[in-house]
């Protein structure tokens, strides 16, 4: 059964963190066999040099590393998702000019909660921990960062507490909250569940999107980015299958939605989903109208 579940955005968004937390802690399973000398030696095949004198205090080291490393890809990759979601050759999921122009123009952290604004996410908590980790983010990367979380951000996180220590393994967050106001970098803990409650987040942004700002405009920008990765014309190709039979033609659009990654399930099962169809009925001048718009 086919159905209409994310944007292009969050399937690559997901494609790139959806593993980060099993990573880390793999890294950390490694580093904790190092830790107790378990591990002295290694193969020849990884044709590097290590040795250790002192391997409690390296596993140490290297796994602050693996956590500072992590939340900077981290932050990268959800600055990767806001760009995708409004970059001018990708499928236009949002129309107002004003939207457009703070999404791209703005700094991550304001970029954020200008997109979570504008959906208000289930947990009260979700933003300010996302903005904890931007700022832990530009602390670890940038030395002489200034940035720090606001007093509304500490004061909701320390308000929830207690569903947060309920939600995410027992983490206590006023811990968490003193660790970075003292400069401290933050615990395997800290970091998994900044990461967690990040894709918590942009799930929930993602399906908004898809339940109330998706148009027919999007739905033919996607057909013509496919199109355009399968090194084919979109104008040509966009003709040829509205010469087809509305049968056929619904297949193939479905087909490309789905590679697209728009669609999920069997595409040989079609549920007809109402955007697609109502795009699938339109007439071609108006179809190619919205196409030629993109390549102006």
């Amino acid at each position: 059964m086919t159905e209409l579940t994310k944007t292009k955005a969050l399937k690559d968004f997901l494609n790139n963190i959806g593993s980060t937390v099993f990573l880390l802690n793999t890294i950390c399973v490694g580093l904790d066999r190092v830790k107790e000398e378990k591990i002295t030696e290694y193969n020849n095949s990884l044709r590097i040099n290590w040795s250790s004198e002192d391997p409690v205090n390296d596993s140490q080291r290297a796994r602050i590393y693996a956590n500072k490393a992590t939340i900077a890809f981290t932050v990268d990759t959800l600055d990767q998702y806001i760009r995708s979601l409004v970059a001018k050759d990708n499928p236009r999921v949002f129309l107002e000019p004003q939207l457009l122009n703070d999404l791209r123009d703005n700094p991550i952290g304001e970029r954020f909660d200008i997109l979570i604004t504008k959906f208000q996410p289930i947990e009260v908590y979700w933003a300010p921990f996302v903005q904890l980790l931007i700022c832990w983010r530009n602390r670890t990367i940038h030395s002489h960062a200034k940035n720090t979380l606001s007093q509304k951000d500490i004061e909701i996180l320390v308000e929830n507490k207690e569903i947060i220590h309920k939600n995410h393994s027992g983490l206590d967050v006023e811990i968490t909250l003193e660790r970075f106001l003292n400069g401290q970098g933050p615990t395997l803990k800290d970091t998994s569940t900044m990461v967690a409650i990040l894709i918590k987040s942009i799930r929930f942004v993602d399906s908004k999107i898809i339940e109330n700002d998706l148009g027919k405009e999007y739905i033919i920008d996607a057909a013509a980015c496919q199109l355009k990765f399968n090194k084919k014309d979109p104008i040509s190709e966009i003709k040829m299958i509205w010469n087809l039979t509305r049968e056929r033609k619904q297949k193939k659009m479905y087909n490309l939605l789905s590679h697209f990654g728009l669609l999920s399930g069997n595409t040989n099962e079609i549920v007809q989903i109402p955007l697609i169809e109502e795009v699938i009925d339109l007439e071609l001048t108006k179809v190619l109208t919205i196409i030629n718009r993109n390549e102006t």
